[in-house]
């Protein structure tokens, strides 16, 4: 099963980018239809797939992969799902051409700043998993919620009575949003 499972992925990186996913989901057409293929798979595929993609919205406010498990789902369902597969080729591009461009701009940076982004993109994980083992975030930061709305309110004249004009704020989740009409 491991060996099966090799080769296919050989097979997925030999094909041209930007018709791998199209290329999966006939494969796997094909295969149901010459009855090679379980039909076990497709109902793991099209169960598991959208499990995966609710637990890891599930999970996104907790530390983790939950990025990666929703990843996972919707890959499962390209199999089963065409325009799903055509989304994972036009992702699968531009995240290539991202990472191309990329390479490029580090490769003209100056070796100080290289070196400056290598730092700061090690050193935040290190800190991330450091306030969390320390419980949390530091008290300077706790408040920040209740800052940001002082700040983002900062400024604004007091509501009137009831005859006086309405505030320009509307409560969205308790955040006041400027520009729209309070209730």
């Amino acid at each position: 099963m491991l060996q099966r499972a090799i080769g296919k992925w050989r097979l997925f990186k030999e094909i041209e980018p930007g018709h791998r996913f199209q290329t999966r989901y006939k494969n796997h057409r094909e295969r149901r239809q010459r009855g090679e293929a379980s039909s076990y798979g497709r109902i793991f595929n099209l169960v598991g797939g959208p499990a995966l993609i609710i637990a890891g919205f599930a999970f996104l406010p907790t530390p983790g992969p939950s990025y990666i498990i929703i990843a996972i789902g919707m890959w499962m369902l390209a199999g089963e799902i065409l325009p799903l597969a055509r989304f994972f080729e036009r992702l699968d591009v531009w995240l290539r051409r991202l990472g191309r461009w990329i390479k490029e701009r580090w490769k003209t940076l100056p070796a100080p700043v290289n070196v400056l982004v290598a730092t700061a993109c090690a050193a935040a994980p290190g800190y991330a998993i450091y306030s969390l083992v320390q419980g949390g975030l530091p008290p300077s930061r706790r408040g920040c919620a209740g800052a940001l709305r002082r700040r983002f309110l900062r400024g604004r004249a007091a509501p009137r009575g009831p005859g006086g004009p309405r505030p320009t704020t509307r409560r969205l989740g308790g955040w006041l949003l400027p520009g729209a009409r309070g209730f």
